[in-house]
C-alpha cells in the first residue's frame, strides 16, 4: 500500500471516528426529559405563539429535543467516509421526516435547529479524531 494511501485511509477511519461521535451528539441532543403530558400542562412552550410575546409560560431551551416515542433519536445513520473527488466525505443523516419538522419548525411549532446543534459540538472535535489515526500510522511510515 502506498503512503498516500495509508494517509487517506486514516484520514476515512478519523471521519468515520467523527460520525460515530456525531450520533452519540445526535442521540444527547434528542434526549430531553419532558413527555408530550408534561409539555401539554407547560403551555406547550415550543408553540409559535410563544415567540417574542412575554407570557407566564418559561420558554424551554430548543435543544435538547424532547423524547416521545424515541423513534427519531434512533433513526440517525452513518455512512462510511469515501473519496469524493479530491475530497473524503462521511455523513451523518436521518431521514426520517419529523426531523425536518422539528429542523424548521411549522406553523405552529418554533424552529428546533438539531442539525446546527449537533454540528456545533463536533466540528471542534473533527480535526483530533483525524489527527489522533494520522499519528497511529505515523510511525509505520
Amino acid at each position: 500500500m502506498s503512503v498516500e494511501q495509508d494517509i487517506a485511509n486514516a484520514i476515512k477511519r478519523g471521519i468515520d471516528n467523527a460520525t460515530s461521535q456525531g450520533v452519540a451528539i445526535a442521540i444527547k441532543n434528542m434526549s430531553g426529559p419532558y413527555s408530550q403530558a408534561m409539555l401539554t400542562a407547560m403551555g406547550h412552550p415550543y408553540a409559535v405563539r410563544h415567540r417574542g410575546k412575554v407570557t407566564g409560560v418559561a420558554l424551554l431551551p430548543k435543544i435538547p429535543v424532547n423524547v416521545q416515542t424515541g423513534k427519531v433519536r434512533a433513526d440517525w445513520k452513518t455512512t462510511p467516509a469515501e473519496a469524493q473527488g479530491d475530497e473524503i466525505v462521511g455523513t451523518l443523516k436521518n431521514e426520517n421526516p419529523i426531523i425536518d419538522y422539528l429542523q424548521d419548525g411549522t406553523n405552529k411549532m418554533i424552529p428546533r435547529p438539531i442539525r446546527e446543534a449537533i454540528e456545533e459540538e463536533l466540528q471542534p472535535q473533527l480535526e483530533g479524531f483525524i489527527n489522533r489515526e494520522l499519528s497511529r500510522i505515523q510511525g509505520e511510515l
